[in-house]
């Protein structure tokens, strides 16, 4: 096997078992690698367009679609809780 060859070939087994990591670590919540990259970029970025994240992700707007149609149903992001305000009792 050529050097190039050899580099790439490491490199793309890299990729997925790296892939696999993130997978097995992010099942207890419900999430595969690209919901969490999705994530993560709205809790770094803030609001992002569709299209944004499409580039960012690199991956098809149908793609991208379902990926966050499928959060809210895993119940992600988390609704943030409104603070009550504490009422006085007379």
């Amino acid at each position: 096997m050529d050097p190039c060859q050899a580099a790439t070939h490491w490199a793309k087994r890299f990729s997925l078992a790296s892939r696999a990591i993130l997978d097995v670590s992010l099942r207890p919540w419900g999430l595969g690698a690209t919901q969490y990259q999705v994530l993560w970029h709205l809790a770094h970025d803030g609001p992002l367009p569709q299209r944004d994240l499409q580039t960012l992700l690199s991956i098809e707007k149908p793609t991208l679609s379902e990926v966050i149609s499928a959060l809210p149903a895993r119940a992600w992001p988390p609704k943030r809780q409104t603070p009550r305000t504490s009422a006085k009792s007379c």
